[in-house]
């Protein structure tokens, strides 16, 4: 984003070809200091993307508002998503404890992996590594555990409910999901 011609802030880096960017997701806030009596600004986005289907400006318009106004809704959604992943990460080693202390359970297992992989999909759909280690080139991680995290879950899910409730489940559905979702994981 360029202001009045300087570059303010920036996300990734655009080029005229997909050897030229860096693709990155990550959500962005910044103050700009407006000069006393100045009734106009100019801004200027460059934007590229050849990775994603949600690149460029698809996350969002560019709110302008008061600092403290961005502030506030930034720290209600990162509170948010926080106590969520927390709970998830919590439950999950709960229940890994609960299959260590009880081999014979495998539907707490399962459900440890449904907390798990859930808490890992937060990780690579939200901006929190991208934001932790902003040099680093991670984009085809983030998606590579996003898309993983889709497939593998669907598979923990019916895996939990047929360990759950293995005489009500099908066993053929079981199987089923098991070896599709192993196969759209590889």
């Amino acid at each position: 984003i360029f202001v009045d011609g300087e570059e303010f802030a920036s996300n990734g880096e655009p080029g005229n070809t997909e050897d030229d960017f860096r693709a990155q997701f990550m959500s962005l806030t910044k103050v700009l200091s407006l000069e006393t009596g100045k009734r106009e600004i100019a801004l200027a986005v460059k934007v590229a993307n050849y990775a994603h289907r949600i690149g460029g400006m698809a996350q969002g318009p560019i709110v302008i508002a008061p600092m403290s106004v961005l502030q506030e809704k930034n720290w209600i959604s990162q509170t948010k998503n926080v106590i969520v992943m927390g709970i998830l990460l919590m439950l999950g080693l709960y229940h890994i404890m609960l299959f260590l202390g009880r081999r014979e359970d495998k539907a707490s297992m399962f459900f440890a992996f449904l907390c798990l992989n859930i808490f890992f999909r937060f990780l690579g759909t939200e901006d929190y590594i991208e934001k932790s280690f902003p040099r680093a080139d991670l984009f085809a991680w983030r998606m590579t555990l996003e898309y993983i995290s889709l497939t593998v879950g669907w598979w923990t899910l019916m895996a939990f409910y047929y360990h759950l409730f293995p005489d009500e489940f099908s066993r053929r559905i079981h199987l089923v999901t098991t070896w599709t979702g192993i196969g759209a994981t590889l």
